[in-house]
């Protein structure tokens, strides 16, 4: 195995069973395999390595990439405990520190703008962000309504549940959009981004749930007049945006009384 005259430089993604001499190499040499498109050029740094590397190529790649951003473009790396702390900040100034979540609050935006914005890769966001794959995908799941498992970003991979069905007109270039509290192996006309051929988009038995929700307390009884308002302005907009009609709807027994 390649020796290291230098002091040891380590990564965040080192952890307790990564070899200090390989994390070493991979900060200091693993740039320079790096390809255009992200990969590494692996077996030429495994036989760099003797050959015996201890580090898969999965953690391999981990410090490799955020050593490469560290040294050629360190303005794509979000500190979010830094974030978190700034945040914090604030909420405490306005005595709601105890409404403080770290996931949801600090990571969770950041790592859906760059799943769905920009269309990275959950180990490139890990990379960005300095978290585990984990970390983020939970985040993502915690506010984007949908599962992280199914989406796509113009690079492949496998089908979800190995099902190709759920990958064909638009959710060919998109992937299939699964509700994030479906459970169980989705249809395609159970995902939140399902059209049919003609390019109607139909809702998800999810949607149709909350719409229905809210159209039974804008009809409570017990409702003011103004939440009344409030709540059917609400299932007017989400009947509008998500293709929710009348005759999936059923008017709670309970009617409004007449003022």
């Amino acid at each position: 195995m390649a020796q290291t005259s230098t002091k040891l430089r380590t990564s965040i993604f080192a952890t307790a069973e990564t070899s200090d001499t390989e994390v070493d190499f991979l900060v200091r040499v693993g740039p320079e395999h790096m390809k255009p498109n992200g990969d590494i050029a692996w077996t030429d740094v495994h036989e760099t390595l003797g050959g015996d590397a201890t580090i898969g190529y999965s953690r391999a790649w981990l410090i490799v990439r955020r050593a490469y951003h560290e040294e050629s473009n360190p303005t794509l790396l979000i500190d979010v405990r830094s974030l978190g702390e700034a945040h914090r900040k604030k909420l405490a100034a306005a005595k709601q520190e105890s409404t403080y979540d770290f996931k949801r609050q600090v990571v969770a935006p950041v790592v859906e703008r760059l799943r769905d914005q920009e269309q990275l890769s959950w180990g490139e966001i890990s990379v960005r962000c300095g978290l585990s794959e984990s970390t983020v995908r939970n985040a993502y799941k915690s506010i984007a309504g949908k599962k992280d498992l199914g989406l796509r970003i113009g690079k492949g991979g496998r089908f979800a549940y190995q099902d190709p069905t759920l990958y064909t007109d638009n959710m060919k270039r998109e992937g299939a959009q699964i509700p994030s509290d479906f459970k169980g192996r989705p249809a395609p006309e159970q995902c939140l981004n399902y059209k049919r051929r003609d390019g109607v988009k139909v809702p998800s038995k999810t949607m149709i749930k909350k719409v229905q929700a809210l159209l039974n307390k804008a009809l409570d009884p017990a409702c003011t007049p103004e939440e009344a308002e409030t709540f059917m302005a609400k299932v007017t907009e989400l009947m509008a945006k998500h293709g929710v009609t009348k005759a999936m709807l059923t008017e709670p027994t309970r009617a409004r009384k007449a003022s």
